[in-house]
């Protein structure tokens, strides 16, 4: 694949994504236009509040401080263990040139390989 397509394929993105912004934008103008749409968000500003305020209230509780830090114990244990396997795949593939590869349980699982460009730097 040439490079040339590739940087075309950038700049069609590129003007797709500001198309969607400023038609995001026209919508959130319409919307505050509307009356009825506005008192809603109000409302909902409103219940959230509320919402949050009485969240916060019962993890104050020990039971509930416990329950939440278990949780975030295993979600950064997930995210390492997520991580490592990306990591040890990426080795596999790189030693055998296969995408698939038979989990525990005998199923075949398909790696998938996911690249995008990050913003470009300032000059």
């Amino acid at each position: 694949m040439e490079n040339g397509s590739i940087q075309k394929r950038i700049e069609i993105i590129e003007t797709l994504s500001k198309e969607l912004k400023s038609l995001n934008e026209m919508l959130k103008e319409s919307l505050e236009k509307d009356p009825t749409y506005m008192k809603s968000e109000e409302e909902k500003s409103k219940i959230r509040e509320e919402v949050k305020v009485a969240k916060n209230k019962a993890e104050e509780k020990s039971d509930v401080k416990n329950i939440l830090m278990e949780i975030k114990e295993k979600r950064d244990e997930i995210k390492e263990a997520k991580e490592t396997l990306s990591l040890e795949l990426v080795e596999y593939y790189r030693q055998n040139s296969i995408l698939t590869i038979e989990d525990g349980e005998g199923r075949v699982r398909e790696m998938k390989i996911s690249v995008r460009l990050s913003n470009p730097k300032p000059q």
